[in-house]
């Protein structure tokens, strides 16, 4: 079959345009590659970069939400305490002698009021057996509300009749504590009275732990 002219013309521009598609499509292929490997290599992601270590730590400066256990609470009663006039169940008033800082954060100010429970008391007797006291805390007043604590106990005994002015404090596991006073004049926490009893005055201080944690 014998074409025209104005065939062959028509289809040469045909021929010419396929071509150039077909040639475009190719380089767009052989291109797309390297255009991908570029943005990947310029992209970073916010987990990618080093940790900046003399940042500040987002929650350091959150204030605490709880007291620890184990915290002391250093107190000092607000009346004297004796073993001869105290009872099993009596509660008695504290005021605090150390704020309590927990992480730079003052948690309970010093002067913060608490109350407390005697958990023992015995009286001595005529036999001159020695009267002994156990106290522990029982709440502390923080911002307007009243919280419940627990706290360890202090247990405070006389000596022998011949080492009556030795006081010796032991904490609730029954573990032995610090030897307070050796003799009515050395500065402790507790006071011997003329006769086989221990008490407690204002002016010295009991320091007791947290047993549970305290929320605030």
């Amino acid at each position: 079959m014998k074409l025209s002219d104005g065939s062959w013309r028509h289809a040469a521009v045909f021929s010419v345009l396929l071509s150039g598609l077909i040639l475009a499509g190719c380089s767009r292929r052989e291109t797309l590659p390297g255009i991908e490997e570029n943005a990947t290599a310029d992209q970073h992601l916010p987990f990618e970069a080093p940790s900046d270590k003399g940042g500040i730590f987002p929650t350091g400066s959150l204030a605490p939400t709880a007291i620890p256990a184990g915290t002391p609470v250093t107190i000092h009663v607000r009346l004297s305490l004796s073993s001869a006039s105290s009872r099993a169940g009596d509660p008695f008033e504290a005021v605090l002698d150390e704020p309590i800082i927990v992480r730079g954060h003052t948690l309970a100010p010093r002067g913060a009021v608490l109350t407390g429970k005697v958990l023992d008391a015995k009286a001595s007797d005529q036999f001159q057996e020695a009267g002994y006291l156990r106290l522990c805390l029982t709440a502390i007043s923080l911002n307007g509300r009243i919280l419940p604590i627990q706290t360890s106990s202090i247990f405070m005994k006389r000596g022998s009749h011949e080492q009556r002015n030795v006081t010796i404090v032991r904490d609730g596991a029954g573990k032995k504590g610090a030897l307070i006073g050796t003799s009515i004049d050395a500065p402790g926490t507790t006071y011997a009275t003329g006769s086989m009893d221990v008490g407690v005055a204002p002016e010295r201080s009991l320091t007791f732990r947290l047993a549970q944690p305290l929320p605030l």
